[in-house]
């Protein structure tokens, strides 16, 4: 049996208190765009008329 598997290691410490992620529908600055494949199936009702727009 073929397989392609892909093991990627990312080191970092674990942090001693939560961290907040912000999303945003315009772009600022630096920030990095997700995969519409990345988002949970429920994204559109945590942002309502995301699947429609085009970016």
């Amino acid at each position: 049996m073929s397989q392609e598997l892909y093991f990627n290691i990312i080191t970092f410490d674990l942090p001693d208190k939560p961290i907040t992620f912000y999303l945003s529908k315009e772009k600022i600055g630096n920030a990095q765009k997700l995969y519409k494949t990345k988002f949970p199936t429920n994204i559109e009702d945590l942002f309502p008329g995301i699947k429609r727009r085009k970016s």
